[in-house]
């Protein structure tokens, strides 16, 4: 993903989803906004984990806790995500062919 000047992170991912979404059959626009959200979560799962080890170097456990308890939220909605794409937006990719917007 390459950021347009002024974009930064989250939004640039966005931006692009939504660039590429446009230019593509409906099938296919399912897999990129699955994959533009998963990519999405992995970078919130990766901070909250930092967050977690910082905290817990710091010797503030509660708030380690809390941000570990955050990161396993946003695992199990990876998770969630990744059957998703599995049993119903990956296949319906490879059966469906329509025609881009």
């Amino acid at each position: 993903v390459k950021p347009v000047a002024g974009e930064h992170g989250d939004v640039a991912l966005v931006n692009e989803a939504s660039r590429t979404a446009e230019n593509c059959a409906t099938n296919v626009r399912d897999v990129v906004l699955v994959a533009t959200l998963q990519h999405m979560v992995h970078y919130l799962i990766a901070s909250y984990g930092t967050i977690a080890a910082h905290a817990k170097v710091l010797g503030l456990p509660e708030q380690a806790a809390l941000f570990h308890g955050h990161a396993e939220s946003d695992r199990q909605f990876d998770a969630d995500l990744s059957a998703l794409a599995k049993s119903e937006v990956n296949p319906a990719a490879l059966t469906a062919q329509e025609t881009p917007h």
